[in-house]
């Protein structure tokens, strides 16, 4: 699974890209209906980091996360539903540590 390095005073968003999804379904009209972010501490977390101002741009989806502890490592997924029923998940690990 891919990862990226995010430091504990971060607030940069983590953007997937889903448009070779959507054009792969056999028709150029599908698009991303929902967008359901999940992060998930790996490790024992004393709190959860913040996500907020997620967006969804031309199949193309993001979101801000901030407030990581250092040391911890967290799965950050994300969720869409297309217009044609299509459900799908992409994830990536932050790893928390001080740049």
């Amino acid at each position: 699974m891919p990862y990226k390095l995010i430091d504990p005073n971060a607030d940069v968003d983590y953007p997937f890209d889903w448009r070779p999804f959507l054009d792969d379904g056999g028709s150029p009209s599908d698009t991303i209906d929902t967008s359901e972010w999940i992060i998930t501490p790996q490790t024992e977390s004393p709190q959860q980091p913040d996500m907020h101002g997620a967006y969804n741009i031309g199949g193309i989806t993001a979101i801000f996360v901030r407030g990581c502890i250092e040391g911890q490592t967290y799965r950050l997924t994300n969720r869409i539903v297309t217009t044609q029923g299509r459900t799908d998940d992409r994830s990536i690990t932050l790893l928390c540590r001080n740049r």
